[in-house]
């Protein structure tokens, strides 16, 4: 996967829509309207997905058979919050709301 290099990224989002599982250098998000629901997994944890399958999807079918233990990290960011995310990290998104937000990759 194509890491960005110092790129920033505005983006607006509606309700349901989100980025399935991938991975990428670090960075950093920022939710400045809405909420956007991030699901991760350290480098040496691959997810179980499909490439195809959209995050809202994969939550419906995948997620409530996943063990406890098989569950992502999971939070929930609201206006003014940000995360970090490390270098390698798989990641999701669902935005839970039309959202606004930020992000800063880092390289």
């Amino acid at each position: 996967m194509e890491q960005l290099n110092g790129a920033v990224a505005f983006g607006i989002a509606g309700s349901g829509s989100g980025v399935p599982f991938h991975w990428h250098g670090p960075g950093y998000s920022e939710v400045i309207f809405g909420r956007k629901r991030w699901f991760l997994y350290p480098p040496d944890k691959t997810p179980h997905f499909h490439p195809n399958e959209t995050t809202l999807a994969w939550l419906h079918h995948t997620y409530p058979a996943l063990p406890l233990a098989e569950r992502p990290l999971e939070c929930t960011l609201r206006p003014g919050e940000v995360l970090y995310f490390p270098d390698r990290w798989w990641h999701a998104t669902l935005n839970l709301d039309t959202s606004v937000f930020i992000s800063t990759f880092l390289g």
